[in-house]
C-alpha cells in the first residue's frame, strides 16, 4: 500500500479490483491472475492444476487468502520469503512454512509501518508496536475479543502522540479509519439470520461496523505473536 492510498482515492485508468464477494478458496480472482501471468510468461499450456501443484504444493489456498491482504504483492511477497529462507528445496515441511509466514510477517509489517508514516510520527509508531505486543498474546492465548469501543480506547493512546499538539489532525474516528485501511484489523458481526459478516477494507469495504467485533489481522497477529 502506497502514502496516496492512506491518503487519498487515486483515480487511474484500469479496473477496479474489488473482491469482497468471491470466495476465500482457490477459486479467488488472485489465483486466476497469477496463473494468466505464468501462463504468459512461459508462453505454453500451463493449467491452474500444474500452478497449484508446482507453486502451492501443500500450501492450503483458503490459508494463504487468510493470511495475506489477497493482492499480487503477497503472492509475490511470500516466495520472496521462501527463494530467501529455503532457496534449494522445491518441498517444504509444515514448520518450514510456518517459518516462511513469520518472515512474511515482519516483512509485511515493516510495510504496513512505512504506509503509516503520512500520518504517525515514529513516536507513534512505536507506541502501537508496544499495544501490539500487549494485547496480541491476550488475543491468541486468552482468545481475548475486542468491541470496536473498547479497541478505539486501546488505540487512543497512539492517536494523542500521533497528534501531539498539531492543531488542524484528524479526528480519532478519522485516524481509527487510517489504521483499517492499512490493513491491520477489520470487523465482524452476525447478521440477523446469525450468519457472520466480515468487513475489511482490502476485500473493498470501504469502512467498517460499529457494533462489530474487532479481528486484527492475521500476518498482524504472527508479527506479534
Amino acid at each position: 500500500m502506497s502514502s496516496a492510498d492512506v491518503n487519498h482515492s487515486v483515480e487511474s485508468v484500469g479496473y477496479n479490483l474489488s473482491w469482497s464477494s468471491f470466495p476465500q478458496n482457490r477459486d479467488h480472482p488472485l489465483f486466476h491472475f497469477i496463473h494468466e501471468r505464468f501462463r504468459l510468461s512461459v508462453q505454453s499450456h500451463f493449467s491452474m492444476g500444474v500452478f497449484f501443484r508446482i507453486y502451492m504444493g501443500n500450501i492450503d489456498p483458503e490459508e494463504f487468502l487468510t493470511r495475506t491482504w489477497a493482492k499480487p504483492r503477497d503472492f509475490v511477497r511470500f516466495f520472496k520469503c521462501a527463494r530467501e529462507l529455503y532457496s534449494q528445496r522445491s518441498k517444504l515441511t509444515g514448520s518450514e512454512i510456518n517459518a516462511i509466514w513469520r518472515t512474511y510477517a515482519q516483512m509485511s509489517w515493516n510495510e504496513i509501518k512505512s504506509s503509516a508514516s503520512p500520518f504517525m510520527n515514529s513516536q507513534s509508531i512505536a507506541e502501537m508496536e508496544n499495544i501490539f505486543r500487549k494485547i496480541v498474546p491476550n488475543i491468541i492465548d486468552k482468545h481475548t475479543t475486542y468491541s470496536y469501543k473498547t479497541f478505539l480506547e486501546v488505540l487512543k493512546p497512539i492517536y494523542t502522540i500521533a497528534r501531539g499538539s498539531i492543531a488542524e489532525f484528524y479526528s480519532l474516528e478519522h485516524f481509527i479509519e487510517l489504521i483499517y485501511i492499512l490493513g491491520i484489523f477489520g470487523t465482524m458481526r452476525d447478521d440477523a439470520s446469525g450468519q457472520a459478516i466480515v468487513q475489511t477494507y482490502h476485500r473493498g469495504n470501504r469502512s467498517f461496523h460499529r457494533d462489530g467485533r474487532v479481528l486484527i489481522h492475521p500476518t498482524v497477529l504472527k508479527a506479534f505473536g
